[in-house]
């Protein structure tokens, strides 16, 4: 099993699009397949993924229940540039702290770094440790 996160960016899309990604059971990219859309492709089948929110934090932990189908879809589930396609990555999205955050600076301070681009995998040391927080926090 990996670890990897993958960035909601929200700052490119109307509202709040990780609701969606709760609520709908994906993870979604959009734009230039080769840039953004094969990253959903590193992720297998029970990897863990967490949901990061620019600016916010992590929103949820979950786990890969397929492998990306490489489809570009040009009917969006959620608000997108018109000029962009989507793609989908499905998720059981089944760590959720209700109306909180892992806030981005304890996410920095755990893993040592900040969470940068759409989505990449996490050593799993830290990976662990990031989980165990979230796992307190439920408590």
């Amino acid at each position: 099993m990996e670890f990897y996160f993958i960035n909601t960016n929200e700052s490119n899309r109307e509202g709040e699009p990780y609701k969606k990604w709760l609520n709908l059971g994906y993870a979604f990219t959009s734009g230039d397949r080769q840039r953004f859309g094969k990253r959903l492709g590193n992720p297998d089948p029970g990897d863990l993924v967490f949901m990061y929110v620019s600016g916010k934090g992590i929103k949820a932990v979950g786990m890969v229940l397929k492998n990306w189908d490489g489809i570009e879809y040009h009917e969006p589930l959620i608000p997108s540039p018109p000029d962009r396609n989507e793609f989908r990555l499905r998720i059981n999205w089944f760590i959720v702290p209700q109306d909180r955050f892992v806030p981005r600076s304890k996410v920095k301070e755990i893993l040592g770094y900040d969470l940068v681009g759409t989505s990449a995998r996490i050593n799993h040391d830290v990976a662990e440790k990031l989980l165990r927080h979230i796992l307190q926090m439920l408590e």
